[in-house]
């Protein structure tokens, strides 16, 4: 309803609540999703009292339901689909809410392709997406630290005119939640081994995390002298292709008593070559299981001749390097463009 038709006092009440109570709902829930997600990803660099990886203390920010709930379809009678919106930077992320129509769908060469335009509502800023239905990726919207999700068309297809309102932090705040209370839970120390960017200039901008430590005595598990290499040959069609060598560039033999989920299955003297992994379409997430570890592609594309070093690193009981670094989050700047803390 346009409050402005009705005058008065009541025309104010719509006014307040469109620029300052929304607004500051807005405001609090991307404060709620910098602190939360900033420590729900501190936490899974560390490891727990009983030696595991850290997992969430907070609710998780980009799951599938809350996705999807960042997305108001309007009921126009223009047809449906499930969309789906994720945050990727937090620096980027703002309160603001954004307008999205459908310009054209084009299903000449299915599954096809859809054309939207998308409206900042506070800056009126437009821009045009084209989303290729083929492709698992998500389609970054810039300037915003979001992505894009085509989950799936429903029953009828989406006609040029089909609006949809992205809300990216609306609900952040009265959905946050406490997951984990077990404080033996809480990933105080530094992880034992860390997964990080090659030396190599990156051409993507994927980043990778250690997410499961499952058998220390695995053949081709890290120790101080023996790292190994997730190196990307190639990215096609949403199917990575990738090999694990060694700290010298050499693709790594698989040994006897050593296991992997491998694609294509892989025994004991085969190289670990041409392995592939296909990563979710709706979450974008993938999991390299190999060595006694699994490795989560937790955000982005590699590309080819990307790699990433897994590295043994020293930790255990009295370790605290990890919750250290989850105190110090109150003063990084990692909110506004890198220019204001969660707690500013």
């Amino acid at each position: 309803m346009d409050g402005e038709r009705l005058g008065g006092k009541v025309a104010a009440m719509f006014t307040t609540r469109r620029d300052v109570v929304e607004r500051a709902f807005n405001q609090l829930g991307q404060n709620i999703i910098g602190l939360t997600h900033s420590i729900n990803e501190q936490q899974k660099q560390g490891q727990t009292l009983d030696g595991a990886i850290g997992d969430n203390l907070f609710n998780d920010i980009n799951s599938i339901e809350t996705m999807q709930k960042r997305v108001l379809s309007h009921n126009d009678g223009l047809g449906s689909a499930q969309l789906s919106l994720r945050v990727d930077d937090l620096s980027q992320l703002s309160a603001d809410e954004y307008g999205l129509v459908v310009n054209s769908y084009d299903t000449t060469t299915p599954p096809g392709t859809i054309e939207f335009t998308v409206t900042n509502a506070s800056t009126g800023e437009s821009q045009i997406l084209t989303v290729d239905l083929s492709s698992t990726e998500r389609i970054d919207i810039p300037n915003s630290g979001l992505s894009l999700g085509i989950d799936a068309i429903i029953a009828t297809d989406p006609q040029p005119g089909k609006t949809f309102t992205l809300r990216p932090t609306r609900l952040a705040a009265m959905e946050a939640s406490l997951v984990e209370t077990n404080p033996a839970k809480v990933a105080a120390a530094d992880a034992q081994i860390k997964a990080n960017a090659g030396e190599t200039e990156q051409c993507g901008d994927a980043t990778m995390r250690v997410s499961a430590l499952n058998n220390s005595a695995d053949p081709l598990y890290m120790d101080a002298d023996n790292p190994l290499q997730i190196s990307i040959t190639s990215n096609i069609a949403g199917v990575i292709t990738y090999e694990i060598v060694d700290k010298n560039g050499t693709p790594v033999t698989l040994p006897t008593g050593s296991t992997g989920n491998f694609v294509p299955p892989k025994v004991p003297g085969d190289v670990l070559t041409g392995l592939t992994v296909t990563p979710d379409l709706l979450t974008g997430k993938a999991i390299f299981n190999f060595a006694g570890i699994e490795v989560e592609l937790e955000r982005g594309q590699p590309a080819s001749g990307d790699t990433f070093d897994l590295t043994y690193n020293e930790t255990g009981d009295g370790d605290n390097r990890n919750i250290l670094a989850m105190g110090e989050l109150q003063n990084k700047k990692i909110m506004n463009g890198n220019k204001a803390t969660f707690q500013d």
